[in-house]
């Protein structure tokens, strides 16, 4: 336990962040994959120095006109109908770009969340994120749970 909160849990304090800008990104799909899936909702929160200075929150109107398949409505609550007045992609881009540029880019099974953007942006012939490092929570729960001790104790988590 000791040994996560050491090694992973200081990249979002204030302290060690100071000056730098973090991001944190989550989306929703219609889908695992993003050759044949669609982002239907995007949120990003940009922070410096710990305060928040910038949010996008939208739901996405993707371009290829399926509907929003049951399951993913059950998961997430987005339905088809939800959609149609909702913003396409390539009207946030550019603004989820600015939100990434020189970043900390945080997210929680980040690798997925990215694959998607990117692959949205290589939809409307726009560039791929870059210029961010990245920060993905799930690796960090997974080392948690490999490594925690068998105590089944909140204590040493809320030190």
């Amino acid at each position: 336990m000791q040994g996560f909160k050491q090694n992973h849990s200081e990249f979002l304090s204030p302290e060690h962040l100071g000056e730098e800008s973090c991001v944190v990104i989550d989306v929703e799909t219609t889908g695992l994959f993003p050759s044949q899936h669609r982002i239907i909702e995007i949120a990003a929160l940009k922070f410096i120095n710990g305060r928040e200075v910038a949010r996008l929150c939208t739901l996405i109107r993707p371009d290829d006109s399926k509907a929003v398949p049951d399951e993913i409505t059950k998961i997430t609550g987005i339905s088809t109908e939800m959609l149609f007045d909702a913003p396409s992609f390539d009207r946030v881009a550019a603004t989820v770009q600015g939100m990434v540029l020189g970043c900390r880019v945080v997210g929680h099974n980040l690798p997925f969340d990215l694959g998607f953007i990117d692959a949205e942006l290589q939809r409307y012939d726009l560039p791929a994120l870059h210029d961010f490092s990245e920060h993905d929570t799930l690796a960090y729960v997974m080392d948690f749970i490999v490594n925690r001790d068998r105590q089944f104790q909140l204590s040493p988590i809320t030190v």
